[in-house]
Parts: structure tokens; C-alpha cells; sequence
């Protein structure tokens, strides 16, 4: 799957993976609200910084982050993400706002939870702004369904 952001806080609970070719489970990525701007630069790197800065390239789903790409970011910036595997019987929390992109490596069944916090209403206004300043200036119709 792309890098995303979801509009709500999300758990995610793994109750089944089937092996395939000696994988199983999901892998994981997950970024920091905090990297948005750098990391949307690393996937779109001819996209104007202002573009980036309200999370642009993460919110068109259109790209990927595979290993050399997080390689070279973490050489050039030293920024961290999260990176791990899942398997059948646990838990991802999903805080709103951060950006990640998962890949099953095995048939999977899951169950996905939305949910928003009392605390997280800034972050979801601050999306808001961002994606209505996307569909004003670059024509887009897209994620009209915020809160």
C-alpha cells in the first residue's frame, strides 16, 4: 500500500496470516507527524516545498517508500521511522496524522478500527486546512468528507 495518512486514529489487529513463500504477517512503516514535510519532499522531490509542507504527495497516495529511499533519507536528514513486522495476534495504533504504509507478506486477515480522540481534534483541523488549501489551489476534489 502507499504511504498514507488516514483521517482518524486506526488500530489494527492481525488475527490470521497465511505463509506464503516463508513469509508471513505485515510489515510496517509508520513516520512522525513531525517528518511530513521531509518525507513528502523524499517521495516527490520535484513537488514545491510549499506543497510538501501540508503533506501533499502523502495525501495523493501515489507513491511508495521502499528500502533505498528510506536509506538515503535517514543518510541525509538522520530522521528515524518506525519499522516493523506484524504477525497474527497483535496490534498496530495508528495516532492521526502520521503517515505509513503497510505490505502483507502473507495472506492476511485483519480487523481495522477508526477512531478519534478529544486530543487529536487540532491535528484533524490542521488536515483539514491542508487539504482544503489543495483542493482550492490545485483544482482537486478530493477527501471532502473531513469533519
Amino acid at each position: 500500500m502507499f504511504v498514507h495518512m488516514d483521517k482518524c486514529s486506526a488500530i489494527n489487529i492481525m488475527l490470521h496470516s497465511k505463509d506464503m513463500r516463508h513469509r508471513m504477517g505485515a510489515h510496517w512503516d509508520i513516520w512522525s507527524k513531525a517528518d511530513i514535510a521531509h518525507l513528502s519532499m523524499a517521495l516527490a522531490p520535484n513537488t514545491p516545498s510549499d506543497q510538501c509542507s501540508i503533506s501533499q504527495p502523502i495525501i495523493q497516495k501515489k507513491f511508495y517508500a521502499g528500502r533505498a529511499l528510506l536509506e538515503d533519507e535517514y543518510s541525509k536528514t538522520g530522521q528515524h521511522h518506525w519499522s516493523f513486522e506484524q504477525l497474527p495476534g497483535e496490534a498496530v495504533i495508528i495516532p492521526l496524522g502520521c503517515p505509513h504504509q503497510v505490505s502483507n507478506r502473507g495472506q492476511c486477515v485483519k480487523i481495522a478500527c477508526n477512531f478519534i480522540s478529544h486530543s487529536h481534534i487540532s491535528v484533524l483541523e490542521d488536515m483539514e486546512v491542508s487539504i482544503q488549501k489543495m483542493n482550492f489551489d490545485l483544482k482537486w476534489h478530493m477527501h471532502t468528507d473531513l469533519l
